[in-house]
């Protein structure tokens, strides 16, 4: 007698959960695993029809959009290297600069080292006269008196260096009336005063020297409140003179000495 209580809901066996199989019956199907019988609704006592194995539809599958990735700037990337190149920047300009500092220290004091060892043999006395562009070392100065000379109308410049070849500084003291400029003619040019005060040239001046320092003495037109710059001569040079004579009374060290200017 055909059960029809246990019908079929599922293609699981509610039992035991196996699957269940078709019967030869169409809408009867039985559980492998327990033998328990289910029908359908189209249970009939006739065989079951063959029918097309029909594929089930897929359902459509909605593809999502590829979403090219945006490329990410590298900002904290870049930022370190260039850090990193800042860096060594400032890095390579430190050396650098220990370099150059250390160059020139060497290099003064290599400068100091090789004044010492060039120190000209100081004369035991002074000429009376020397060509100027040759200098003249004496109780460690050295003066030498350029052989070049400016005319600017009837004003007349000189120049000359002094050189202090001591250890220790050392003041070099004179009066610019104790300047005496001639020629060979027997002509004399006096000091120009300029807009200085007219006792200038009576006055002591002084400078005091650094160990090795050099100073260079120039005429100047304004000439008052250097010691270093010298006064202008008032004079037209003949054109049948061929030295000018730069006498010094007293100079420093420097006392009753020519220096001969070939025109």
């Amino acid at each position: 007698m055909t059960d029809h209580k246990n019908t079929y809901k599922r293609i699981e066996c509610e039992r035991c959960g196996a699957p269940l199989s078709k019967a030869k019956q169409r809408g009867k199907f039985i559980c492998q695993y327990c033998g328990a019988v289910y029908y359908d609704r189209s249970y009939t006592k006739s065989e079951w029809e063959e029918f097309e194995n029909v594929k089930p539809i897929p359902e459509t599958v909605k593809q999502q959009p590829v979403i090219k990735p945006t490329p990410t700037r590298k900002t904290k990337s870049s930022k370190v290297t260039l850090w990193l190149i800042l860096g060594i920047v400032a890095f390579l300009c430190l050396i650098g600069l220990v370099v150059n500092v250390f160059s020139g220290t060497k290099s003064l004091s290599l400068l100091t080292s090789e004044s010492k060892v060039t120190k000209p043999d100081m004369l035991s006395a002074l000429p009376e006269a020397e060509k100027a562009g040759v200098s003249v070392p004496y109780a460690d100065w050295e003066i030498t008196f350029s052989p070049e000379i400016s005319v600017d109308g009837s004003k007349i410049g000189f120049m000359f260096t002094v050189k202090n070849w001591s250890d220790d500084s050392q003041i070099l003291r004179y009066k610019p009336n104790n300047f005496v400029v001639y020629d060979d003619l027997g002509n004399s040019y006096q000091l120009v005063v300029g807009r200085c005060e007219p006792d200038l040239p009576f006055q002591d001046r002084q400078l005091t020297f650094d160990p090795y320092e050099e100073v260079e003495f120039q005429s100047r037109n304004s000439w008052c409140n250097r010691a270093y710059y010298l006064p202008e001569f008032f004079g037209i040079i003949p054109l049948n003179a061929s030295k000018l004579y730069f006498h010094f009374k007293e100079f420093g060290v420097y006392q009753n000495i020519t220096f001969i200017i070939d025109l």
